[in-house]
């Protein structure tokens, strides 16, 4: 899984996590969730010092707007997309989930958790 994959995963378990769920869903999720911030934290930490160091590098133009030259955002651009391109050591555990009638979750949000859940209805519970 790489980083942009965990940092995706993460975001869609945020928002099934805002959801009224069975007990051991949550409990699955709340485990999830906390591998992958584990994962995404430190990334997150050195990319906000990284954007920090580079906004000294930014000079004024013309109309007040701060500007960086194109070399320095062209290596700030590659340095972030080999960091979300590695592939990190994280196991998740597929959620099962049951009886969800009355869940109201966008379909975009899940998007990057997909492949970690098992959707049943009540007649397959228990099969």
């Amino acid at each position: 899984m790489t980083l942009k994959q965990c940092i995706e995963a993460l975001r869609s378990f945020q928002a099934l996590s805002q959801q009224k769920l069975p007990f051991a869903a949550s409990f699955v999720i709340a485990q999830n969730m906390q591998k992958l911030k584990d994962v995404v934290a430190p990334f997150e930490e050195h990319r906000d010092q990284y954007v920090k160091d580079i906004r000294s590098q930014a000079y004024e133009n013309e109309q007040g707007e701060l500007v960086l030259a194109d070399e320095v955002a062209e290596q700030f651009k590659t340095d972030i997309e080999i960091l979300l391109n590695e592939d990190q050591n994280v196991k998740l555990k597929k959620v099962e989930l049951h009886g969800l009638d009355g869940l109201d979750i966008e379909p975009q949000a899940l998007v990057g958790c997909i492949e970690f859940l098992t959707l049943k209805t009540d007649a397959n519970k228990g099969k």
